[in-house]
């Protein structure tokens, strides 16, 4: 009795174990950059009729960690297909399962730049970024402080 007892812990804790690897570097942030009436970015359902309209290309995303601290950490950044479309690996541990807060930033010359701080959806969710931007002025990007980054890391 023991014994099934003791290998029913360590098998739960095997499995529990072999979660959070499967989580760690494993999440792919899904979505589609688009033309809209405003700039906005959020998760929606991946039936949402607006991920099917004409995509803005080459819009360039980055990825922060902790976006609401002053200096969010930068994960990295990628940049949509010619079709709008966004396939973003984060190769961070947590992602897609921790609740943590994360700032996406969009940027492309001639239209405004968007930028919000949100959790991200589970990997089997069947949520996908939509980011709505609109012509306009370019702001620049957050600057890097990679030596805080560093810091933070190491501490």
């Amino acid at each position: 009795m023991m014994r099934q007892c003791l290998r029913s812990v360590i098998l739960a804790w095997v499995a529990w174990i072999l979660a959070g690897c499967q989580g760690s570097g494993s999440y792919t942030m899904e979505g589609r950059v688009v033309e809209g009436p405003f700039s906005t970015m959020e998760f929606v359902a991946e039936d949402d009729p607006r991920l099917q309209e004409r995509g803005i290309g080459n819009v360039k995303i980055v990825l922060h960690r902790d976006g609401n601290k002053s200096w969010p950490r930068c994960i990295g950044e990628v940049s949509t297909s010619p079709t709008g479309m966004i396939h973003f690996p984060v190769k961070e541990f947590g992602a897609g399962w921790m609740i943590e807060q994360w700032l996406i930033e969009a940027f492309k010359p001639g239209y405004e730049t968007v930028d919000t701080v949100v959790t991200l959806p589970s990997q089997k969710s069947d949520r996908r970024l939509l980011i709505m931007m609109i012509p306009g002025q370019a702001r620049p990007l957050r600057p890097r402080n990679e030596l805080l980054d560093q810091y933070e890391r190491f501490r």
